[in-house]
């Protein structure tokens, strides 16, 4: 994460620490979208500190949000969640879907959702649905 931050910030990325006071709420304001990328597939638990801040004022911007490989907060293999998660209208999930997405109870928070081809080899992907 640091080689990573250290690049956005040689890059010119403007860097702003998240959470309450962090200006996300009027960033949302003027966005037509948002992008939720905030937790992966091995986010475990409810989350909390500034992901939870980001998570209530992306609810509260009430955006469009397309959501990276899964929408935050929700577990990939039962599409549960704990309370505090991301609704997004599309979900583009990477390389194949993962279970919870699937879930019937799970829909109202995935959205549409696709299934980006990340370059699996063809023998690894074979009886596997990418639907």
């Amino acid at each position: 994460m640091k080689v990573n931050l250290a690049k956005a910030k040689a890059a010119g990325v403007t860097i702003t620490p998240a959470g309450p006071g962090s200006g996300l709420d009027k960033a949302l304001a003027w966005c037509h979208l948002a992008v939720d990328a905030l937790l992966g597939t091995g986010a475990t638990g409810k989350p909390a500190g500034a992901v939870h801040h980001m998570i209530r004022e992306l609810t509260a911007a009430k955006k469009p949000v397309v959501a990276v490989d899964i929408p935050s907060g929700i577990h990939p293999d039962t599409g549960y969640h704990s309370g505090v998660f991301v609704v997004a209208e599309l979900t583009l999930t990477l390389g194949l879907p993962k279970r919870g997405l699937l879930a019937a109870h799970a829909k109202p928070s995935v959205g549409v959702l696709k299934v980006l081809d990340i370059g699996y080899p063809p023998a690894l992907l074979k009886g596997r649905s990418l639907k």
